[in-house]
């Protein structure tokens, strides 16, 4: 879903400095973002003659080796322009430190850094660490294909795995969640659907997963696009499969995460012979609902005095949107009720955009009971973004309604929504965990899918 945190990108350059002083090597500090949501950062410092280069590392993000834009010392100053974010670092050296300000999108916070130690770069160099991420060689066949787009002019570019036997085998569409997602679903420095791909293919399921329109190799724009959109875009991967003959054709399923929580459904309700389908961590309610609470519960978390108070002026700035008000008409409403200017356009945006107005339209009641296949929906205990327990009872309630019994339901003790063991289950946690994706629900993911087949 929506994930909440600071994006560096920052692009490559080099300033002459004039100053005698050395200030090369690694540099350590924490930026306090807000309560309880603290980002290390490492500077790395270089010089070639009098010219300095620096590279970023957030190692809580999962992000190491971010060029800077601009790096200008003039003893005792120092000052790296950010230019790709709005962003500058300003800060006065010493011998031991650097005291500054780091600013962003109009905020400013903090930040000293300290001459890295051994035992910090070895704590970054763990919590780096990904001891699931498979690696070759793979017992299994891995191809990288094309996919014509089915009625858009573009094609996917993805990686389908295929067991070390004879097919026909039964397969597996992966569905990444919002915003433009590669292939491997990359975040906070895991790739869950390659760990995902790599443990269903070894029993012996086809696993097909693309990166999404406009990202990496694929085809098309992302920009703009719909959820509507987005299920043609797994409906050219299903034919593509479909058309292949190493693959049961009756045996194609669907695993959404999250957001392909939504896609995967509204696909399946256009083709009856989807064969299965796995939800993780997939909305319950409204899409409306989903977002609105998220609002809240992030307020929460994060120690905001009233967090009822987020999910109210939320919801009466989507009303606004609801009535065709524009971007600007709610952006200037959410900034008279106090939000930052860079919080606000980003929610109008949100709002009233193609994208976010088609994620706040889903209703899963208009669509998952009419299913009639077997479907597997998964929640994280910890989950922060889609919560457990609403959304669970919510597929639960509507498949009663229905007297559809095709469905079950598990929730998974102590995970996020990546499917992590988590202590809090916030965004700023998942690049922190070395645990991509929970065995026990790769396990019963596998189980599941292998007990379908006729």
């Amino acid at each position: 879903m929506v994930r909440l945190w600071i994006i560096l990108t920052l692009s490559m350059c080099s300033f002459l400095s004039n100053a005698n002083t050395d200030i090369s090597g690694d540099w350590q500090g924490e930026l306090k973002v807000q309560e309880g949501m603290v980002l290390p950062l490492v500077l790395h410092l270089s010089k070639t003659g009098d010219t300095y280069q620096a590279t970023l590392d957030s190692p809580s993000q999962g992000a190491t080796n971010i060029p800077v834009n601009l790096v200008t010392f003039d003893a005792p100053e120092l000052m790296l322009d950010i230019q790709a974010i709005g962003a500058k670092y300003e800060g006065t050296v010493s011998s031991a430190k650097i005291e500054g300000t780091f600013s962003q999108m109009g905020r400013s916070f903090p930040l000293t850094l300290m001459r890295q130690t051994s035992t910090q770069a070895k704590a970054n160099k763990d919590a780096m660490a990904r001891p699931q991420e498979p690696e070759p060689p793979y017992p299994y066949h891995v191809e990288e294909v094309t996919v014509t787009h089915i009625s858009e002019d573009f094609s996917l570019a993805g990686t389908l795995t295929l067991p070390d036997d004879e097919g026909p085998f039964p397969a597996a569409i992966l569905i990444t969640g919002s915003g433009p997602q590669d292939r491997d679903e990359t975040l906070a420095g895991h790739k869950p659907f390659k760990v995902i791909a790599d443990y269903l293919t070894r029993q012996g399921i086809a696993v097909l997963r693309a990166d999404d329109r406009g990202v990496a190799g694929s085809g098309g724009t992302f920009e703009g696009a719909t959820l509507e959109d987005f299920a043609t875009d797994v409906a050219s991967l299903y034919q593509y499969l479909s058309d292949r003959s190493d693959i049961e054709t009756d045996q194609i399923g669907l695993i959404g995460h999250s957001e392909g929580g939504m896609t995967g459904p509204l696909f399946a309700m256009e083709q009856d012979n989807v064969a299965w389908m796995v939800l993780l961590a997939a909305p319950g309610v409204s899409g409306r609902e989903v977002w609105l609470t998220q609002q809240r519960d992030f307020a929460e978390a994060y120690g905001a005095p009233d967090p009822d108070a987020a999910y109210s002026v939320m919801a009466k700035a989507l009303e606004l949107a609801e009535k065709d008000h524009s971007e600007d008409e709610v952006f200037a409403f959410l900034i008279a009720q106090g939000l930052p200017e860079q919080s606000a356009r980003m929610n109008a945006r949100f709002m009233t955009g193609p994208w976010g107005s088609s994620f706040l339209r889903y209703d899963p009641a208009a669509v998952l009971p009419t299913l009639s296949i077997p479907v597997l929906a998964v929640y994280g205990e910890k989950d922060s973004q889609v919560a457990a327990m609403p959304n669970a009872k919510g597929i639960q309630d509507l498949y009663k309604k229905s007297n559809n019994t095709l469905l079950t339901v598990k929730t998974q003790p102590a995970l996020n929504h990546l499917f992590q063991h988590a202590e809090s289950g916030l965004p700023d946690e998942y690049a922190r965990i070395t645990e991509t994706f929970d065995e026990a629900t790769l396990a019963l993911m596998a189980d599941w899918i292998l007990r379908q087949q006729p």
